[in-house]
């Protein structure tokens, strides 16, 4: 304790001396009560420093379990929204493919199916718009926005973008040095031309794809248009005309400041349709607009596909150069355009799952009670459509599988973060928390010595006063 009391003692002294003792057993004495080891820093740095990084370490494993519980809420939700959705659009891609077999008396069937399409189609974008709390869960990086609606024309939107972006082609130019006016290819109305011309003409023109034999009496004709051309507009036609590409030439770009794109790769001032600045341009021009305006959604739409809100969650976020390391956050965003698809394939169909069921639901629509397709063409493109479905289904039922291991993962790091929480709670208490039986036996100890030390102190005083400072 450090408490001695001999005859020569001052009163100063021990009083002193049973500060001493008092504040030990004060110190002891808050042990029992607090369960602490310490109450401030200065009684122990060491172990106050270490019990300080653990408890951050605890409350950041707390923080990523809290959010890791609430992503796997929110991802298991739009599990379910989506394996609905998958599951209708699997049994109606069945039942067209079964329908669209059907001959005969059997194929009324179509018109039927026909008609339950637009509502399935309705049904499954009503899916796709669910909600975890007051956030849209398929919606991306803009939770608080809808992601798919229907225009007033029918078109289906992604946040408010057309999800057939992507069909708009660049303007042709125009026949160079007025075309046929000045003799690169004749008037098909020409009198004067032979069968074979013609069948030449039809050929440049691409109205079909197969050549007339050349012989020595009835070569290629070529008119008037030359072998190669400095012009790359020039150049564009004859190589058009010669079947070198099935492409038309473009027009030239315009120089306008709205025909350059951004950093992002966007037209951001091209002049909006009916408005004031797109009434005054060109033809030309305006389509140019148009086709930009069309690739501006196309690329907004692969950018939304692509959105990423990354969350720690526990896997060492970890940033270099500004740049988040890949695989040390988790992305938590859910993009519904991309689980759809979105954008027009080489043959101008749609690669959305749903427009392209809309799509074949409006040529079912039109059949026949005897199952016939009107017109008859269509039948050939609902096979063609039918191909496309099949393989946007499988896109699809890929996505809802990929979110279902993210769902999965998210239960797993979920364990592994409370067993990390109640580590680092444990290495806590094991340096704050005091050993109970310990700290009663020191404080009865402390106590005792205290009371020694009045009383022994006491005794000596109670003499004389005069005496002991004598």
């Amino acid at each position: 304790m450090g408490f001695r009391i001999t005859t020569n003692m001052t009163m100063n002294t021990y009083r002193h001396n049973l500060m001493n003792v008092n504040t030990t057993l004060s110190g002891s004495r808050d042990k029992v009560l607090t369960h602490r080891n310490f109450n401030s820093f200065y009684e122990d740095p060491s172990s106050a420093t270490q019990a300080f990084r653990l408890r951050q370490a605890y409350y950041e494993a707390s923080s990523q379990l809290a959010n890791n519980d609430d992503t796997y809420k929110r991802f298991h939700s739009g599990w379910l929204s989506l394996g609905k959705a998958v599951d209708d659009l699997t049994d109606k891609t069945s039942r067209f493919s079964t329908v669209l077999a059907e001959n005969g008396t059997e194929g009324a069937g179509r018109a039927a199916l026909g008609q339950v399409i637009g509502e399935t189609a309705k049904s499954v974008i009503q899916m796709m718009n669910c909600q975890y709390g007051d956030q849209f869960i398929f919606s991306g990086s803009d939770g608080l926005r809808v992601p798919f609606s229907w225009d007033e024309n029918g078109e289906l939107l992604y946040r408010g973008i057309n999800v057939n972006a992507g069909g708009v082609q660049k303007p042709t130019a125009a026949e160079p040095a007025g075309g046929q006016a000045a003799g690169w290819l004749p008037d098909a109305s020409d009198p004067a031309l032979t069968e074979n011309e013609k069948a030449w003409l039809s050929y440049y023109k691409h109205e079909t794809d197969t050549p007339p034999a050349v012989t020595a009496t009835e070569p290629e004709p070529r008119w008037m248009f030359p072998a190669s051309s400095t012009d790359p507009v020039e150049q564009g036609w004859i190589d058009y005309y010669s079947h070198a590409t099935d492409e038309k030439p473009a027009a030239a770009e315009p120089t306008e400041p709205w025909a350059t794109k951004d950093e992002n790769g966007l037209y951001p001032d091209v002049p909006a349709k009916g408005s004031e600045e797109y009434e005054k341009l060109s033809e030309t021009d305006k389509a140019w607009a148009d086709y930009y305006k069309d690739q501006n959604d196309l690329t907004k739409l692969n950018m939304m596909a692509n959105e990423e809100v990354n969350l720690d969650l526990g896997m060492g976020m970890q940033e270099i150069d500004g740049k988040i390391v890949n695989g040390s956050v988790f992305n938590t965003a859910l993009p519904g355009i991309k689980m759809l698809g979105y954008g027009l394939d080489e043959d101008g169909d749609p690669k959305n799952i749903v427009v392209l069921q809309q799509r074949l639901g409006e040529i079912f629509k039109k059949c026949g009670e005897d199952g016939s397709f009107h017109p008859p063409e269509d039948e050939a493109v609902s096979l063609r459509l039918m191909d496309k479905l099949k393989a946007a289904q499988a896109e699809t039922t890929s996505q809802y599988v990929e979110l279902d291991t993210k769902a999965k993962y998210l239960q797993t790091n979920s364990e592994r973060l409370s067993e990390q929480k109640n580590t680092l709670n444990e290495q806590v208490l094991d340096i704050e928390q005091v050993d109970l039986a310990d700290a009663i036996s020191t404080f009865s100890w402390d106590l005792y010595c205290y009371n020694a030390a009045l009383k022994i102190g006491n005794q000596l005083l109670s003499q004389s006063l005069i005496d002991y400072m004598n």
